[in-house]
């Protein structure tokens, strides 16, 4: 399983909920069927998500976000949107409702807790929130602190709060 890190944590979701309702992940993790730019604005250019949510044609991900940052594109391996099957929308969800579609396999690309344990710990796509590049304001949880409370939040059985 995960290793131990940092620093305490209660094993309940709010911390992530911080940080899953950041511009970081609801860029991406949008309603709708294309990302935005860290303004809450549509992307420039134009973009869908694609058929496996890295875009497609002229708007492949890859063509302008590389496996590295630059400075002046962000950029990390494997970046896409969710799949269209699973399009994994955190923005204007609550804490509730996100906590059920990333704890769901059917909705989060067939992950068990420790599958989804690694994605948050591990995932560098998740890890670039935090070294997001100039001008992008990071997650409102350090990294060690986000690790930290993923691993206890998974330990005590990914527990959900109410609605």
């Amino acid at each position: 399983m995960l290793a131990p890190g940092g620093a305490a944590a209660d094993g309940t979701f709010r911390p992530h909920y911080d940080v899953f309702a950041h511009p970081r992940c609801t860029n991406c993790h949008a309603a709708g069927d294309g990302p935005l730019r860290r303004d809450g604005r549509p992307h420039l250019p134009p973009a869908q998500r694609g058929p496996e949510g890295a875009g497609s044609g002229a708007t492949t991900c890859a063509n302008c976000h590389r496996e590295a940052a630059t400075p002046v594109m962000p950029g990390a391996p494997n970046w896409k949107m969710p799949s269209p099957e699973r399009p994994m929308m955190f923005s204007g969800r609550s804490a509730a409702a996100i906590c059920r579609q990333i704890t769901d396999p059917a909705q989060n690309g067939g992950r068990d807790a420790e599958a989804l344990g690694r994605h948050l710990v591990e995932d560098p796509l998740v890890a670039w929130a935090w070294n997001a590049g100039t001008g992008r304001a990071p997650p409102p949880l350090a990294r060690e602190a986000f690790v930290a409370a993923a691993i206890a939040w998974i330990r005590a059985g990914s527990p959900c709060p109410p609605d």
